[in-house]
């Protein structure tokens, strides 16, 4: 005899949502909700880079000087305009960003990357290279931590005209020229080798002075490490 009773509920595969340990429902997304959660998150990436209070401050403030943000900032607040047209001058180089901009605590984050005011760029390009990194290395560790348009662009240009990693850096050293023996009659140098076709080896020889190559499919007499090849 079973010793539960059950009782079941047919539920449409529309209101199968993504599942976890207590239900399948979820919460829905509310503006309060979803700032709670960038604001948590920017949090987490200012704890993880120990960015000072000081710091802190400084990128606030320049934040809102900057012409470029402030304009990024209102359609943060306002919306964008679906016309890329209509947008300001001054904002059209983040629009392709639009989706993933948002405003907390005075900052624009990108994602998990905190956008740098123009002031403070050459700033936090030079504490990036810092350890003189390369190139690469640079890159993912600003992709890591911050943003702004055409970073990429400025840490190869910063780099590449950075004497230090000029006087580091692997070069091509050009090989010296090895001049060989001009051989004055033929035969006088050969160049002999062994390869195979179809399994059958084969002795490859190359006279140095016609350049004139011959070669032999029978061998009267097989070398003995022949047997390991054949």
């Amino acid at each position: 005899m079973n010793e539960y009773s059950f009782e079941l509920n047919y539920k449409p595969g529309k209101e199968l949502l993504v599942a976890d340990h207590l239900s399948r429902s979820h919460l829905l997304e509310t503006e309060e909700n979803s700032d709670l959660k960038v604001e948590t998150h920017v949090a987490m990436i200012m704890e993880i880079y120990r960015i000072s209070d000081e710091k802190l401050e400084e990128l606030v403030l320049e934040t809102a000087k900057d012409e470029e943000l402030i304009a990024v900032n209102k359609y943060i607040k306002e919306g964008w305009p679906k016309n890329k047209s209509l947008i300001d001058s001054k904002a059209k180089i983040y629009y392709s960003d639009r989706d993933e901009l948002s405003n907390i605590r005075g900052l624009i984050v990108k994602g998990r990357n905190i956008v740098i005011p123009q002031s403070k760029r050459k700033e936090v390009l030079k504490n990036i290279h810092y350890e003189h990194l390369g190139i690469e290395k640079c890159k993912v560790l600003a992709r890591n931590t911050v943003f702004w348009p055409n970073m990429n662009k400025e840490i190869e240009d910063l780099i590449q005209n950075c004497d230090t990693c000029k006087s580091f850096q692997n070069g091509n050293k050009k090989e010296s020229m090895i001049e060989k023996e001009v051989p004055q009659r033929p035969w006088e140098i050969l160049s002999i080798d062994i390869f195979f076709i179809y399994s059958k080896p084969y002795i490859l020889l190359v006279d140095a002075y016609s350049n004139r190559a011959s070669r032999s499919g029978r061998l009267i007499k097989r070398p003995s490490y022949f047997k390991d090849f054949v």
